[in-house]
């Protein structure tokens, strides 16, 4: 029994060792787009949850401050803020618009996607914005981690577009490995398995973000919802 459980455990060790490297990969080999260095028609700005007061939250103002970086080097004219209300029920791309006319990015120059809930969408929205306003070429910001699955499925997009990177610097080292374990898998499953599961990808995500928030949902109820004490008078 004991040599059984030790080939097991050797087999399922190989295996877990395996689908690593192959996440890994899948990772690391995804294009980095088409578009070369010069001015772009439009920054596309991928959305992230909005704290649960509806403030940006740290990843949200991360990507804004590096759009508002851009815009104001040239980088292009137009801003596009995308993603709708995903883990609560604050619209991403309003939250981030509103961040971004505070940072110095005039509001004649964003559009907004508000409708999405998954990368996927995210880009058949800008994809549909880029179209009907004659738009052929775009900057793609998000966090580093989520710009690989971002390639992914924006490979095929009616417009040319290259990546850029928001840099996370409040964001800690496990988080951060966490991150690109969950996006490189998420990578494999992509390009094994195509576009379609997406919504499996951005269901286990959902999942995530609901046990994420839920303690600080909780502690936020009970600071601004606690009944009034009487005085006494």
């Amino acid at each position: 029994m004991t040599g059984r459980r030790k080939a097991l455990t050797a087999t399922l060790a190989a295996a877990a060792a395996g689908l690593g490297c192959a996440a890994w990969w899948s990772f690391a080999t995804t294009a980095s787009g088409n578009l070369g260095p010069g001015p772009a028609d439009a920054l596309i700005v991928f959305g992230s949850p909005a704290e649960i007061n509806g403030e940006p939250s740290p990843m949200q103002t991360w990507r804004v401050r590096e759009a508002v970086a851009e815009y104001q080097r040239g980088a292009a004219a137009h801003v596009i803020f995308s993603g709708g209300p995903t883990a609560n029920k604050f619209v991403e791309a309003d939250v981030m618009s509103r961040k971004a006319v505070e940072l110095g990015i005039p509001a004649g120059a964003i559009s907004t996607e508000r409708h999405s809930r998954t990368t996927i969408e995210n880009v058949r929205g800008v994809s549909a914005i880029m179209l009907a306003r004659g738009w052929t070429s775009a900057e793609l910001i998000s966090s580093p981690d989520h710009l690989h699955r971002i390639a992914v499925i924006v490979g095929p997009a009616p417009f040319r577009w290259r990546l850029h990177a928001a840099p996370t610097p409040g964001r800690g080292r496990i988080a951060t490995a966490w991150a690109y374990a969950e996006e490189a898998a998420a990578t494999l499953v992509l390009r094994t398995f195509g576009s379609a599961a997406e919504p499996v990808v951005h269901a286990v995500a959902v999942c995530e973000h609901g046990l994420f928030f839920l303690p600080r949902w909780v502690v936020w109820k009970l600071r601004h919802h606690a009944p009034a004490h009487s005085t006494g008078r």
